[in-house]
């Protein structure tokens, strides 16, 4: 089934609105009309913003929901600026199972899409260039999601939650991921990244930068991850409620562990350090700097733990997901 939507300040049904404007439906599709829609100019053309009326869009089954390419003889170049089609905006846009949006547009803004939780598959065009902050954050039933190959920039969580992911591939255009883009996608074996890209590489599914150097982000649904000996930096929420991971072998040339690197990886049992690290430590199912004066992180699996004498300061979310302390 189609989402259906008449103006009804107008006509009694999409069927006369269409009749009188000389159109047909042969595409099966019940347009919103141009004056539906809440837009601004911006450079080169407009940016939709709202939608002013939704009424008769909750009483139709899920179905695809097709974004304008020009509205009053205006091109489309971006969708946001506060348009949300998830459970933070109009409710009735989170039934849409399919989601098409037109060549030429070239942002998807914050949080467009978070939230439409029956949202299964998305055609983005190659104009894109840039997804936003929380663009299709908490799509739980996508299942697939293909970037387009100018695509410059991710934001932060941008596709957090899309539990439906299992693998995606990140473009040789991309110059910017923001924090935890894929964070808690909790199906999600790999993390690929275009061999020409210049900024950010993969290995074994892991999303590092170039150098491999930072670990940027693993992937939730593994289980184990080896982490080659030239990193030296785990990134904030890189291990991100990844909640099968069980083991984690922190290398020597790791210095560097920001806050929530491994947030809510309720799973992990196992956490050991290499014995020419001197930054880390690990006793009794915590992590600690080198000097044991810092509680780096606690594995949420202990339900008891004795924090050393010599402790004089808890990172923070050092005990995150331990619920059962």
């Amino acid at each position: 089934a189609t989402l259906v939507r008449y103006n009804d300040a107008y006509e009694t049904s999409w069927q006369t609105a269409l009749a009188d404007a000389g159109l047909t439906n042969a595409s099966g599709y019940h347009p919103l009309m141009d004056l539906d829609w809440e837009y601004e100019y911006c450079d080169g053309g407009v940016r939709i913003t709202g939608v002013r009326s939704f009424y008769g869009w909750e009483e139709h089954e899920h179905g695809e929901v097709r974004l304008p390419s020009s509205l009053w003889g205006n091109p489309v170049r971006e969708i946001g600026g506060g348009m949300s089609f998830g459970m933070f905006g109009e409710y009735e846009y989170a039934f849409a199972t399919a989601v098409t949006i037109p060549d030429g547009v070239r942002a998807i803004g914050e949080g467009v899409f978070d939230s439409c939780e029956s949202l299964r598959t998305v055609r983005i065009p190659e104009s894109v260039t840039r997804i936003g902050m929380q663009a299709f954050c908490r799509c739980t039933n996508l299942t697939n999601v293909t970037l387009p190959q100018r695509l410059q920039s991710i934001d932060v969580h941008a596709f957090s939650y899309c539990h439906g992911l299992s693998n995606v591939t990140i473009p040789a255009a991309v110059t910017n991921l923001g924090l935890a883009v894929f964070a808690s996608c909790r199906n999600l074996q790999s993390i690929e990244v275009d061999a020409a890209n210049r900024f950010y590489a993969s290995v074994d599914g892991v999303l590092y930068d170039k150098e491999i150097q930072t670990l940027l982000q693993c992937p939730a649904g593994i289980s184990s991850v080896e982490i080659p000996e030239t990193v030296k930096r785990f990134a904030e929420c890189s291990f991100m409620f990844c909640e099968r991971l069980e083991t984690l072998h922190i290398p020597a040339a790791v210095t560097e562990i920001e806050p929530g690197a491994f947030l809510r990886c309720m799973s992990l049992t196992n956490l050991t350090v290499d014995s020419k690290n001197k930054s880390f430590s690990v006793q009794k199912g915590v992590l600690y700097d080198y000097k044991k004066e810092e509680v780096v992180f606690c594995l949420p699996t202990r339900e008891t733990v004795d924090i050393l004498p010599s402790v004089k300061r808890i990172c923070e979310e050092a005990f995150g997901g331990c619920t059962d302390l």
